[in-house]
């Protein structure tokens, strides 16, 4: 079944990156050290929107089930990137390798 997924989510993701970007969530929200950091650097803001891109693209094309397990990945991955605070370095490796992994990488 993962290995299906990640099939999938190779195939799919390569479409990402010609469709239009949107950060994943509200700057004027934004609460968490993590978020707040992101605000605030227009790097991360931009990994923060080509990932929201490259999600969206992957789940939109999975069955329920795989659905399910991709969400509960990226659930996991946001709350490690919290555990990161304010470290840009830690953030931003987060947002390199979950992009990496979306894509097949």
């Amino acid at each position: 079944m993962k290995a299906r997924a990640a099939g999938m989510i190779t195939l799919f993701a390569i479409a990402a990156g010609s469709q239009a970007e949107a950060q994943s969530f509200n700057c004027d929200l934004a609460r968490t050290p993590d978020e707040v950091l992101i605000c605030q650097d227009a790097d991360l803001l931009r990994l923060d929107e080509r990932l929201a891109a490259v999600y969206a693209s992957v789940r939109r094309r999975l069955d329920v089930k795989d659905r399910r397990e991709l969400e509960f990945e990226q659930a996991s991955w946001l709350q490690s990137r919290k555990e990161c605070g304010r470290n840009y370095h830690c953030v931003e490796d987060h947002y390199v390798r979950r992009i990496g992994q979306l894509r097949g990488n």
